[in-house]
């Protein structure tokens, strides 16, 4: 059951940065993005919009697909970093607790299943 918490109907650039320091997520430095008079509300929707295309995702199968580790970290780590973002903002709108997941134990989690994945198909060709 998760917590409820205060609804925010507005959220400053310093609570933001509050939460994610909280949760162990770099700060945003919000005085380089935020245009005069734009709100984190209006930013949040563009972010969102920006994230839905998963063009983190693409590039995390595309290193995958062409063995380069590298790429596939960085881009898994940076899909789970904007997501725990999205979803630490979601929580302060609607009073709930975020859902954040360690973007080093996800990695960790899909190496071993890709692993697993890759033994699992080795020994069934043993065995055929």
């Amino acid at each position: 059951m998760q917590d409820k918490l205060k609804k925010l109907s507005i959220i400053s650039p310093e609570y933001f940065n509050q939460a994610l320091r909280k949760y162990n997520i770099p700060e945003i430095d919000f005085t380089r993005i935020l245009l005069p008079g734009e709100t984190i509300d209006k930013w949040m929707v563009e972010f969102k919009e920006a994230n839905k295309g998963g063009y983190f995702l693409r590039y995390a199968i595309e290193g995958m697909h062409s063995n380069d580790y590298g790429l596939w970290a960085v881009s898994t780590k940076g899909a789970v970093m904007n997501q725990n973002i999205i979803n630490i903002y979601d929580a302060l709108k609607n009073g709930t607790t975020p859902k954040v997941i360690d973007p080093n134990i996800f990695l960790n989690a899909l190496k071993n299943k890709m692993k697993s994945d890759k033994h699992k198909r080795i020994s069934h060709k043993a065995t055929a």
